[in-house]
């Protein structure tokens, strides 16, 4: 796996998830230039498009990284109103498509459950541990972009029952 960085999104990985979302959008929305982006409906096909798991006794590094990075792509709306991210194709061109991002409770659980289990290290189906923590576990620049992740999804998470 490349890596550039302790995020999800600087990998390898984390460019297929991204991948998969410009794909994604162009296929559902191939003429809209103005789209509104379900964050439930994207997990739903993630997990149809091998990236994250039918449930969380499916442990996988890709599922990890996938979960992660669907989490910083999120945050990223949230903090600056666009997923970042620019193609020469403006079908592909998530920067100028997505100007909305609707997200429910059901989401922002999937997301926060992903990443909890990664943090407490559940293991996978065999027993084996995680093979993220084994890669990371001696960084705490990944430990702490883990650990602020799951505070802003639990702070998400209280925001939308107060609402």
């Amino acid at each position: 796996m490349g890596t550039w960085s302790y995020k999800a999104l600087d990998s390898d990985n984390g460019l297929d998830v991204i991948d998969f979302i410009e794909e994604y959008v162009s296929s559902k929305y191939p003429t809209l230039e103005s789209i509104e982006l379900n964050l439930w409906d994207l997990i739903v096909a993630m997990k149809e498009g091998d990236l994250l798991g039918e449930s969380f006794e499916y442990v996988d590094f890709l599922f990890d990284n996938s979960a992660i990075a669907l989490a910083e792509l999120y945050f990223m709306f949230m903090d600056h109103g666009v997923i970042d991210y620019e193609s020469d194709d403006d079908n592909l061109n998530l920067k100028k498509r997505i100007k909305s991002l609707t997200v429910n409770s059901d989401a922002l659980e999937f997301m926060l459950h992903c990443l909890t289990d990664i943090k407490e290290g559940k293991p996978d189906m065999d027993g084996e541990e995680r093979e993220i923590l084994e890669i990371w576990e001696d960084s705490p620049e990944w430990k702490e972009h883990l650990n602020s992740l799951i505070v802003r999804l639990n702070n998400e998470i209280a925001k939308k029952s107060n609402s």
